[in-house]
């Protein structure tokens, strides 16, 4: 679609950042030069300055030829001319933002005579958001669907929740609403979930239903839902006076307090069914006189972040039961969610994203039914509402468990006539429902070139992004600066070289820890020393061995995953960098799995013990601090494992009598090197001798446990539940070991 913005402030610049990235052609127009020029470096728009209310300079701008003009300069008078300038010049549809009150009651006329398609008022829409989730309070989020007629509310799980730990099979058995929950998000996961999942404690779910049905809900889950009956509102805004206008009709009682007289004045005149109080909100000693705080909820609505910041939190301290901040500033929002702060309320994202929605649905209905398209998650899931024709006979009238649906794809609710039902397996889709369904997003086929075939593939799920890139993705992996870590890398290049499989065409593969990483430099000097060059190196793959394939050291690399944004350049344009699946990888079951053709492996641990078992799942504490990943597969599978780990972490004895946890077993591992000498495992008597013959002194993997419980003493026997939380797999399938839940700590026993 060719879109033309008007108007480049906070909210001009969001929509054209989330409309840029979906193949629109963007041009925006502004009469600030410098606010075009932070369009013009970063997004991907034509800009044009000038008056956005100007002919020739939205001539210049293309607008006769416009799928849509927006406007939304800082006066509303500008915007309701350039709608309808661009719409007399051609432009096919329009929108308009226009926040003065006064334009309220004539919103009707103005769509109608200026043709606007759109008219969005922000200050309205943040305080309709408010007044939604005020009738939900413990919800965070409310989204309606259906022309109101359905709502999507999103909601933290608590310990004290009756789902909690309860997979949604079992929980639905005891159908206590008629809701569905349809999207999960768990930390940086985003989820659709099926009847297996489980939600926990900490959790952010979202549910759709009527309202009635969601409040159901809410309280067969053991929530208390007191109505909101009063509300104390900080600041005398435009939004203020919308959302007291919205909190008469079910008659709940405000207080606003505001510091400045003019205002309080107008606010007294324009509601006089509201207490004003003058005086300055952040003063305790008002808070008290005044009682601010015995209230149901709690708005902060001022024009200053920090101090909305600072009084939600004072008011979720005294106790205030809802509490709702309106932000402006994205550089906030990541510190306000660690707080969980409750409801974020920001006027310009609501705004953008009720255009972008509009958009999206617009290039979305060219020849379909497509409604409304509703972004959540960040992103990363989308809730699409389309109105069931005559042209969807390939789902009409067949049961639901009968239709093909790509897993990541969920019916969330139909709206039929003046019925609302939450589909289940025998559920039919008839002609003239409003049927919406929740996904984390798909793209235009055919997507190539292909990771994956699709021969090979029998489900596809494809989403935005894969959780934050910020958080997968990082800058180039540090090589260590460590004395202690280069002494122990340079000691597994001296272990490697003494070996016969040092030699033309070896393969390799290492980890990305410090000692891991630097072990690169220093095989690279023996390389050279012996002219010979590595013939493929595999695993998570990073900077240093892009950099050995890139020097020519390396004849290919082929990788599983990336660990860094160098590895992730690198195999778009470096020949010899190729990925592989993970079965290609360590699959035991596949023949030609890489894993088994790997000379050496060098890998971290968390622990490791005098029978050489290795723990990298749980820490000395026995809590689980990550996943084994390839390392039992590639211990197994090379021949020569070597660990590289410091002798203590801490107060903590890396080598030690018996690891919390095996997951790699000791007889996969032949050699550890640590910062207190070399350990070779006595099933390997060749390595032993490779190491004498090389001049490398070691010692027994005893004497190295005996030295660490000298320095930091010998731990106590952990103290374990009948809980098994985690089962460790060998390659076969075989168990290697569980872990059990850790008996809370009783400092009386000691």
């Amino acid at each position: 679609m060719k879109i033309i913005i008007v108007g480049n402030g906070k909210v001009g610049y969001a929509i054209a950042r989330q409309l840029a990235v979906e193949d629109h052609d963007i041009t925006i127009v502004d009469d600030d030069a410098a606010a075009l020029h932070r369009a013009d470096s970063t997004l991907d728009v034509m800009c044009v300055e000038g008056n956005g209310a100007s002919i020739s300079v939205l001539d210049a701008a293309g607008v006769r030829s416009a799928d849509l003009v927006i406007a939304v300069t800082s006066l509303d008078e500008t915007n309701l001319v350039c709608c309808l300038i661009a719409k007399k010049l051609g432009a096919q549809h329009t929108i308009a933002r226009v926040r003065n009150p006064e334009y309220r009651r004539d919103a009707g006329m103005l769509k109608r005579e200026i043709g606007l398609d759109m008219l969005i008022n922000p200050d309205l829409g943040a305080a309709q958001e408010i007044a939604r989730i005020l009738s939900f309070p413990a919800a965070f989020s409310v989204e309606p669907f259906a022309g109101g007629r359905i709502d999507m509310i999103g909601f933290r799980v608590t310990e004290e929740d009756s789902l909690a730990g309860v997979s949604l099979n079992d929980f639905h058995r005891n159908r206590l609403a008629e809701v569905l929950i349809c999207a999960a998000h768990r930390g940086d996961d985003i989820i659709i979930p099926d009847g297996s999942f489980v939600p926990r404690s900490g959790d952010k779910l979202y549910m759709v239903g009527t309202k009635a049905e969601l409040q159901k809900m809410l309280r067969g889950i053991g929530r208390t839902l007191q109505k909101v009956k009063n509300v104390s509102i900080l600041g005398g805004s435009r939004i203020t006076m919308y959302l007291t206008w919205e909190l008469a009709r079910s008659n709940t009682k405000v207080r606003i307090v505001e510091m400045k007289h003019d205002k309080c004045l107008r606010l007294s005149a324009e509601l006089p069914g509201a207490m004003i109080i003058e005086g300055d909100g952040t003063d305790a000693d008002l808070i008290e006189s005044e009682n601010i705080f015995e209230t149901d909820a709690f708005v902060a609505l001022t024009d200053r972040d920090e101090e909305n910041l600072l009084m939600a939190l004072t008011a979720q301290r005294a106790g205030v039961p809802k509490v709702l901040t309106k932000m402006t500033r994205p550089n906030y929002m990541d510190l306000v969610q660690e707080t969980k702060l409750g409801s974020i309320i920001s006027p310009k994202d609501l705004t953008s994203n009720q255009i972008t929605r509009y958009v999206r649905a617009l290039a979305n209905s060219q020849g379909s039914t497509v409604e409304s398209l509703y972004k959540m998650l960040d992103g990363s899931v989308e809730a699409l509402e389309f109105t069931a024709t005559a042209s969807s006979r390939s789902v009409l009238d067949k049961p639901l468990k009968d239709l093909t649906l790509k897993k990541g794809v969920l019916l969330a609710a139909i709206a039929r006539e003046n019925k609302i039902i939450i589909p289940g397996g025998l559920t039919t889709i008839q002609e003239g429902d409003h049927v919406v369904v929740v996904t984390d997003c798909l793209v235009p086929f055919p997507n190539f070139p292909a990771s994956v075939e699709a021969i090979d593939v029998d489900v596809v799920v494809v989403v935005d992004s894969i959780g934050n890139p910020k958080k997968i993705a990082s800058a180039a992996a540090r090589i260590s600066q460590n004395p202690r870590d280069l002494m122990m890398a340079e000691n597994v290049a001296k272990v490697i070289a003494s070996t016969p499989y040092f030699k033309d065409g070896f393969s390799f593969q290492t980890g990305v820890g410090g000692p891991s990483l630097a072990a690169n430099l220093f095989l690279e000097q023996y390389m050279d020393e012996r002219n010979i060059k590595m013939g493929w190196a595999i695993g998570g793959i990073c900077k240093p061995m892009v950099e050995l394939l890139q020097k020519g050291k390396v004849g290919k690399v082929i990788d599983v995953q990336d660990f860094d944004l160098d590895a992730v350049n690198s195999i778009h344009r470096t020949p010899g960098h190729c990925e592989m699946s993970a079965s290609q990888y360590a699959n035991p079951a596949n023949k030609g799995a890489f894993v088994n053709s790997l000379d050496f492996v060098v890998l971290a641990a968390l622990e490791i013990d005098t029978g050489f078992n290795v723990n990298v799942l749980t820490g000395s504490d026995g809590v689980l601090r990550g996943a084994p990943g390839g390392h039992p597969d590639t211990a197994a599978g090379s021949k020569c494992c070597i660990i590289v780990t410091p002798l203590i972490r801490g107060r903590m004895a890396t080598v030690c009598e018996h690891v919390v946890t095996v997951t790699t077993p000791g007889d996969c591992v032949d050699v550890l090197v640590t910062d207190y000498g070399i350990a070779v495992n006595p099933l390997r008597p060749d390595l032993i001798a490779c190491l004498d013959a090389a001049g490398i002194p070691h010692v027994s993997i005893e004497s190295l446990k005996e030295k660490a419980y000298s320095l930091v003493g010998r731990p106590d026997d952990l103290q374990w539940e009948d809980q098994v939380v985690a089962v460790l797999e060998a390659r076969d399938g075989t168990i290697l070991d569980v872990v059990r839940k850790i008996k809370p700590y009783d400092p009386d026993k000691d």
